[in-house]
């Protein structure tokens, strides 16, 4: 993939592929259609030796454009985005940097070093210009970290411990790291931020080859499943137990009241009496979220609760989330159709899932507002069984109608609440459903189980990524 991509462009003219064992790399991809401009050569120790010793030996001339063969995702627009860019300095090298937000929204479970500076966060890109022979001062400075594995901090510690310190407590901008790494090593180096975080997935680890097997797989969708003129289908993702492997609201409650108001976490025990009361058909579950809401958080101003809302996110897309839901998202993304999450949990949390997961639309518990303030209780309809089905036919018009006029309806859920959501779908999907809804599943031949994993991507995956394609 590195390797064609890089061929197809005019602007580079030779390709040098420095490996350890070069005749065995050109025997592995010789059944690929390359040009006559990829020469292989032997390595010469590590990656900075290897660099000067063909610049040197071959007598190359600038600029020079330095990746990675595990570099697997990048394309052709990456390359003159990041070239565009370098050539509009005054650097004498440039490297390519990721900003950490522009990653984690696209992909949350993806797994980076991340530099963590006062300003930003970043990680790197395997991507370096070297604009002019000025560069080889940095080369020959970087052999000295190249081989310890902390290569970073004692990077930083070179430049003296103020900067080691500065930068251990994330008091060091991006801006004035390079620039005293600049005069340090007496090459002007300058960071170029890429816009399309692809670029900065290599493949280190199984996890990151299966993330990239799923992105390239992917892009093919998107190639091949391009659609003109058809009806947009419409994809409903559940929250609880579909999306994440827990439920989100109790443990949010929870996770708020630890940050901002510990003492509430007194009232636990009127939590677990009010569950119980709604065990016993009491109060609605309408009611019961309103006063658990009223225990735990209470009043609370709408910009703090966003705030929390978001951290307590990025930790579920992190570490409690189902793997095969978020690559089933991201396949859906690369068609045209219409995403949505449709969840009994409250607007302000549904949004916040959303955002991340780059799902436009939302079908939830409406919150109640005050004078920017979020009150206990809900403003309408608990967001739940039949009440979940009217709301999204509120938002989406009649879901037999739609259907009528040759629109897909695909849902995707754990809870047998969200029968009479799926008894309307043309294809409605059971994801590690419930007893109760795997006996209706058992009744209803449309239907169809899907296990998701929330540590690897599955076979159920791969099989539903194919329905996906055949329905498409």
């Amino acid at each position: 993939h590195t390797l064609t991509s890089l061929d197809a462009m005019e602007t580079v003219t030779e390709i040098f592929v420095v490996s350890q064992d070069p005749e065995e790399i050109q025997s592995a991809i010789s059944e690929f259609p390359l040009s006559d401009k990829i020469r292989f050569i032997q390595s010469d120790g590590g990656i900075a030796d290897s660099i000067l010793s063909v610049w040197q030996r071959e007598k190359l001339s600038t600029p020079l454009l330095v990746t990675t063969a595990d570099n697997c995702l990048i394309r052709q627009e990456h390359v003159t985005d990041f070239l565009q860019q370098a050539d509009n300095n005054e650097a004498d090298m440039c490297l390519g940097l990721v900003e950490r937000e522009a990653l984690t929204t696209r992909y949350p479970e993806s797994r980076r070093t991340w530099l963590k500076f006062k300003d930003i966060a970043v990680t790197g890109c395997n991507l370096f210009l070297i604009k002019n022979n000025h560069a080889e001062n940095i080369i020959h400075y970087w052999k000295a970290f190249e081989s310890s594995p902390k290569k970073v901090f004692k990077l930083a510690w070179t430049v003296g411990p103020l900067v080691f310190l500065k930068f251990f407590f994330k008091q060091l901008g991006l801006g004035e790291a390079f620039e005293i790494i600049s005069s340090k090593s007496g090459t002007r180096i300058q960071p170029v931020k890429l816009k399309d975080p692809d670029v900065a997935i290599d493949a280190d680890k199984v996890s990151d080859i299966v993330q990239i097997e799923s992105i390239l797989k992917i892009r093919e969708t998107q190639t091949d499943n391009k659609l003109s003129g058809q009806p947009v289908p419409l994809v409903i993702f559940d929250l609880d137990r579909t999306i994440t492997n827990h439920g989100t609201f109790l443990p949010f409650l929870i996770y708020f009241a630890v940050r901002k108001k510990p003492l509430r976490l007194l009232l636990l025990p009127f939590v677990i009496l009010m569950m119980l009361i709604y065990l016993l058909g009491i109060i609605s579950r309408k009611q019961l979220k309103a006063n658990m809401q009223a225990l735990l958080m209470g009043e609370v101003d709408k910009k703090q609760l966003e705030i929390v809302c978001e951290d307590y996110v990025n930790h579920v897309l992190g570490s409690r989330v189902n793997l095969d839901a978020l690559f089933t998202i991201r396949q859906w993304r690369s068609t045209d159709a219409q995403l949505v999450i449709a969840t009994a949990s409250f607007d302000w949390m549904a949004r916040c899932f959303a955002r991340r997961l780059g799902i436009s639309n939302i079908v939830a518990s409406v919150s109640i507002e005050q004078e920017g303030r979020t009150v206990p209780g809900i403003d309408g309809n608990n967001c739940y069984g039949d009440a979940k089905l009217t709301m999204v036919e509120q938002t989406f018009g009649s879901l037999r109608e739609l259907q009528s006029t040759d629109h897909q309806v695909w849902c995707y859920t754990d809870h047998h609440s969200d029968v009479p959501l799926l008894e309307l779908c043309s294809h409605p999907v059971a994801i590690n459903p419930t007893q109760a809804l795997t006996s209706w599943v058992d009744e209803n031949s449309r239907a169809q189980v899907l296990y998701w994993n929330t540590k690897t991507v599955s076979n159920s995956f791969i099989d539903s990524s194919k329905t996906v394609s055949k329905s498409r």
